[in-house]
């Protein structure tokens, strides 16, 4: 059938980031569905498709059969069938061998579920020889680009509202002098020097990531043992998310003659958080004459009362109020 493998060794010539992406650089049948509102969130696992996308009915059954996504594929771990979030957190040093199945005869041996392609994942087992210690480290920088918002300064997205006529009321005197009061309290605060980066608010100047692996193994052709360690922290670009992965494992491989015997036991901690300070397009939609601050430095709850002739007065929120 439609099949394709590859080595660990492969792998790590591409990439020594979280195993989906990498295999998505690798293999163009391994998608990974684009979220614009995922952003760079450690948090969020992506969406994969290998086969495209089927157009099933949403019903409760199938809900459950498909785990809650009709299209993702069924990944299987060491011979077991484990989650997408397994595999986003698994260690790719661990990783020996990826095979991917595409066509029917996934289905004929994995059943129904596969019918949306299978992810085979076989992890290194232990090498024989003397006690071998290995290590292996890593440092990434993340930090957002921000090339392609092209915002006004206060003063000019003030007069550039102006222009738009913004202010200008339906011609009966208490609207237009209402209209023309919202604009001279804006005019207020662009004269005051309020000129916010909205977009520099939420966001770390510099996320640092860092992972860490220690493989103890030994044994021999008889008798194989393995014992690693692994660490892996993410920090996303906004303030506040990370994503801390601690993985210990124990491997025992017997062989005798023809029959192989293999025990494992692994644990796993991750804990993930997100930013307190809501989503990015909050801010790309704020106005730079909004200030976030009081006199005293604290955060204020409320930037900026509009009022209307029409409508009474509403408020403009401060989404790093939420941050506290």
């Amino acid at each position: 059938g439609a099949a394709t493998n590859y080595s660990g060794a492969e792998l790590a010539a591409i990439s020594d980031q979280n195993l989906l992406s990498t295999i998505a650089a690798i293999d163009p049948s391994f998608k990974i569905v684009d979220n614009l509102a995922m952003g760079s969130d450690p948090n969020t696992v992506p969406n994969i498709q290998v086969r495209g996308v089927n157009a099933l009915p949403t019903t409760t059954s199938l809900s459950e059969e498909y785990k809650g996504n009709s299209n993702l594929p069924t990944f299987i771990l060491d011979g077991f069938e484990v989650s997408v979030e397994k595999v986003y957190d698994l260690d790719p040093n661990r990783v020996s061998n990826i095979s991917i199945l595409k066509d029917a005869s996934a289905t004929a041996i994995y059943g129904s579920r596969a019918s949306n392609g299978v992810v085979i994942i076989d992890t290194k087992a232990p090498a024989p020889g003397k006690l071998r210690l290995n290590y292996y480290g890593s440092l990434d920088f993340e930090a957002a680009d921000l090339s392609d918002y092209h915002l006004l300064r206060a003063s000019d997205k003030l007069k550039y509202e102006d222009l738009a006529q913004l202010y200008v009321g339906t011609g009966a005197v208490y609207v237009d002098e209402e209209y023309r009061r919202n604009y001279n309290e804006r005019l207020k605060l662009v004269q005051k020097g309020y000129d916010t980066d909205w977009l520099a608010q939420p966001l770390r100047s510099l996320g640092i990531s860092h992972r860490h692996s220690v493989q103890l193994e030994g044994g021999n052709e008889s008798f194989r043992y393995g014992v690693n360690l692994t660490y892996n922290g993410t920090s996303g670009v906004m303030k506040g998310s990370d994503r801390t992965r601690i993985g210990t494992g124990i491997k025992l491989q017997y062989n005798y003659r023809n029959l192989r015997f293999r025990n494992e036991i692994t644990y796993d901690k991750v804990t993930s958080n997100n930013s307190p300070y809501g989503s990015f397009s909050d801010y790309a939609n704020m106005n730079p004459y909004y200030y976030p601050y009081d006199e005293n430095g604290q955060l204020k709850k409320i930037l900026f009362t509009i009022y209307s002739p029409s409508s009474g007065s509403t408020t403009v929120v401060n989404p790093m109020y939420n941050s506290t």
